[in-house]
């Protein structure tokens, strides 16, 4: 469902998903070895919220819900990687007038529940803050600097086994961009 209010100043989508994956490899309970016998269901809500309750500032939130369940095969063979519960919240000021007319500032924050791998490897929840600086050289040309994981917190973003796919988060880093519109 989508819906646009206050003349498009908020918009509004929620989304129900299920998604069923079949024939995946799984491990064959009881023997040591895989095969194309896998099935799991994917289902979860999405929601997100965007606007402008001022006229030079952007919002957008949203919240995700996922639930995997193996149907068939080995737990212990499928990893879960994502967590339950995402939510992300980023926000954009546009400066108008003044030493800073063609500025524009923002900053956002993503977090994430805890979750664990079938294998017991568990991840704790985390959040990671991200800050940007942009500047409208033209009405065709901008520029941006972004700062990714500003606070530079260490997290894993993917869990596995104990002795493998057990991936750590990307640290900081700064990204320069240019944008020129035809």
């Amino acid at each position: 469902m989508k819906g646009s209010y206050f003349n498009g100043d908020l918009n509004a989508r929620a989304s129900l998903f299920r998604m069923y994956d079949r024939n995946f490899a799984a491990g064959v309970p009881g023997e040591n070895y895989n095969e194309a016998i896998g099935r799991r269901r994917i289902q979860g809500v999405e929601l997100e919220l965007d606007g402008s309750p001022l006229e030079q500032l952007d919002i957008i939130a949203g919240y995700t819900y996922l639930a995997t369940e193996v149907e068939r095969g080995a737990d212990e063979a499928t990893f879960v990687l994502m967590p339950d519960h995402q939510f992300s919240l980023w926000t954009k000021y546009a400066f108008e007038s003044g030493l800073l007319d063609r500025v524009s500032v923002g900053a956002g924050v993503t977090a994430f529940s805890d979750f664990s791998s079938l294998q017991g490897v568990e991840a704790p929840g985390y959040a990671v803050v991200d800050a940007m600086v942009g500047y409208q050289f033209t009405d065709r040309l901008s520029g941006a600097v972004n700062v990714n994981n500003l606070l530079d917190k260490k997290y894993y973003n993917r869990v596995g086994s104990t002795g493998t796919f057990n991936f750590y988060g990307e640290p900081t880093s700064v990204v320069g961009s240019l944008r020129y519109d035809f």
